[in-house]
């Protein structure tokens, strides 16, 4: 399963950036994730320890490995279920920031699920709440971007 989005934001990549490779930041507009450790900007050679919350559920642990960083341009993170998660999950998330003129970018944004053992009912059902509470209106990286720029 496959969940894309596409966001024209009016920063350039290199201040896009930070918001996607330090946990304290990605956690303020990524309000699933709900905990990230270490605290450190996410690199190549750490596992990190994380936990998100759907829909008003207790968070559920995963853990983290970036895949593929390349400075301002892309980013590519694995996410594998943690400890009593059944069926297992594993999610590979991509942003990608490319250049959109007038100082501005483009953030290409795709998380790709994989759960062995699910039923197409259940993953259906899993792409359905994972839209449920997204804000209506301009994404939260715009704002969090204007206030910073403020």
């Amino acid at each position: 399963m496959k969940i894309r989005e596409t966001v024209r934001l009016d920063h350039p990549p290199e201040t896009v950036w930070p918001w996607l490779v330090e946990p304290a930041r990605l956690m303020r507009w990524n309000e699933r994730l709900r905990r990230c450790l270490p605290e450190q900007p996410l690199v190549a050679g750490v596992r990190y320890s994380t936990e998100f919350g759907f829909a008003g559920k207790p968070a559920t642990p995963f853990w983290l490995e970036v895949e593929e960083r390349i400075e301002s341009r892309r980013l590519v993170l694995r996410y594998r279920s943690g400890p009593g998660v059944t069926p297992p999950v594993e999610a590979l998330e991509r942003f990608e920031l490319v250049e959109a003129g007038k100082g501005g970018c483009t953030l290409r944004h795709q998380v790709t699920i994989r759960a062995e053992g699910v039923p197409c009912w259940a993953r259906m059902l899993i792409a359905v709440i994972s839209r449920l509470g997204k804000p209506s209106g301009p994404h939260p990286l715009i704002a969090l971007l204007a206030e910073e720029r403020n």
